[in-house]
């Protein structure tokens, strides 16, 4: 309600809603992961500190960017493939190769939703990414270790063999 030339009045209801916005904006904000919104058109609109630390951009840097920057090594047609699964309703989950601010090279376990507002429509895309850089690399230097492994047992003319002690197994 309002009174001609004062301020209007604010119930016990806005303010229990403003309450509510303020801590769930501070969540958000203290969540590690990154967080990245966009809108139905794919533009970037809220971009936490867990993105700033992962990617290296500012906020102000990546509003109203797209995803796309964070990824240039995926073509066009992958992300729109997506793009599409996720505005039918899918949950999209992967790992993606993605490239920081200084350019170098970051791996990210993505999990991407679509947004509804209230009433139910969609709103937007939220995505949430962990760093999977260090495990990525882990599996990287275990596949090459098995393949010099393959590699070097079966050119050799000897015979190799493991030994377990702890089950007392050879292979």
């Amino acid at each position: 309600m309002t009174i001609a030339g004062e301020r209007p009045i604010r119930t016990a209801e806005d303010v229990d809603a403003e309450e509510r916005l303020r801590f769930q904006a501070g969540l958000l904000e203290a969540i590690t992961d990154s967080v990245i919104f966009t809108n139905l058109e794919g533009r970037i609109q809220y971009w936490n500190r867990g993105a700033e630390a992962l990617f290296g951009y500012t906020a102000a840097e990546m509003i109203g960017q797209t995803p796309a920057v964070l990824y240039p090594n995926s073509g066009d047609d992958l992300l729109a493939e997506d793009l599409k699964a996720i505005m039918e309703g899918q949950e999209y989950v992967a790992t993606w190769q993605g490239r920081r601010k200084d350019g170098s090279e970051v791996w990210v376990d993505i999990k991407t939703t679509l947004a509804r507002g209230a009433d139910g429509r969609p709103v937007g895309i939220i995505g949430v990414g962990k760093d999977a850089t260090a495990r990525k690399q882990a599996e990287e230097a275990l596949t090459k270790s098995e393949r010099l492994y393959r590699l070097i047992s079966q050119a050799s003319r000897e015979a190799l063999w493991e030994w377990e002690l702890d089950t007392n197994s050879v292979f």
